[in-house]
C-alpha cells in the first residue's frame, strides 16, 4: 500500500513537473514570436488637440502594420475591425481628473476578391471608400483629421485639459474559430498603446 502511494506521488510529481516545463516553453515561444513580430502592430505616431469653429478637434497619424498571417486572413475574405477611442479630461490637482467626453470611431476593412480592391468602412458615419492597395487603405484609416470631441464652450480658459487616444483591435468580430488563435498568437497584437496629448489654448 505504501509502495503504491509513493509511486502515485512520484507520478503526480513528474506530471506536475512536465506541466510546468510545458508552460515555460509555451511562454518562451510566445515571447520569441512576439519579438519576431515586432515590426507589425498599431502605433499612434502623432495626436494633437486643436480648437476650431468652437470645437475641440483631434488630428492623429496612426501606423497600421499587418503581419503576413493577418494579411492572408484578410485576403481570404475575413474583415478586420478596429475602434479608435478618445477620452478628454480636465486635469485637477487634488482629486482625480474629470472625464468630459468619451468618443469612439469604428473602422472595418475587407478585401473584395472580384473587384480586387480593399473596402474601408467608417462604421460611425457609414462612409465607404475603396482602395487598390492595402497600404493605401491602411494609410487612410490611420489619418484622422478634425474629429469632433467636445464643444469649446465646455472648456474653461483657466483649466488644463488632456486626452487619451487608443486603438483597439476588435477580436470579438472575427469568426469564432479564429478568435482563440488571434488571442494567443502575437502576430494578432493589433491594438495600440495609450497615447496622451494636451490641449494647447
Amino acid at each position: 500500500m505504501d509502495y503504491q502511494y509513493s509511486n502515485a506521488l512520484l507520478k503526480l510529481s513528474m506530471h506536475s513537473r512536465c506541466c510546468i516545463q510545458g508552460l515555460f516553453l509555451l511562454v518562451l515561444c510566445c515571447f520569441s514570436a512576439r519579438c519576431l513580430a515586432g515590426d507589425t502592430g498599431v502605433v499612434i505616431k502623432r495626436a494633437e488637440l486643436t480648437v476650431k469653429n468652437n470645437w475641440v478637434l483631434l488630428d492623429a497619424d496612426i501606423d497600421f502594420q499587418l503581419s503576413p498571417v493577418v494579411f492572408e486572413v484578410l485576403r481570404n475574405g475575413v474583415y478586420l475591425q478596429w475602434t479608435l477611442q478618445v477620452k478628454v479630461y480636465r486635469q485637477r490637482r487634488y482629486i482625480w481628473d474629470r472625464k468630459l467626453t468619451d468618443k469612439k470611431r469604428r473602422f472595418r476593412i475587407r478585401h473584395h476578391a472580384l473587384m480586387k480592391m480593399y473596402q474601408l468602412t467608417n462604421l460611425s458615419n457609414g462612409k465607404v471608400d475603396y482602395y487598390v492597395t492595402l497600404a493605401a487603405a491602411l494609410q487612410a484609416m490611420g489619418t484622422i483629421k478634425n474629429m469632433l470631441l467636445i464643444e469649446q464652450g465646455k472648456i474653461q480658459q483657466d483649466g488644463q485639459y488632456f486626452a487619451t487616444v487608443a486603438v483597439k483591435f476588435d477580436r470579438d468580430m472575427l469568426p469564432v474559430p479564429l478568435q482563440p488563435i488571434a488571442f494567443f498568437n502575437p502576430e494578432w497584437l493589433l491594438s495600440s498603446n495609450l497615447y496622451l496629448c494636451s490641449l494647447k489654448k
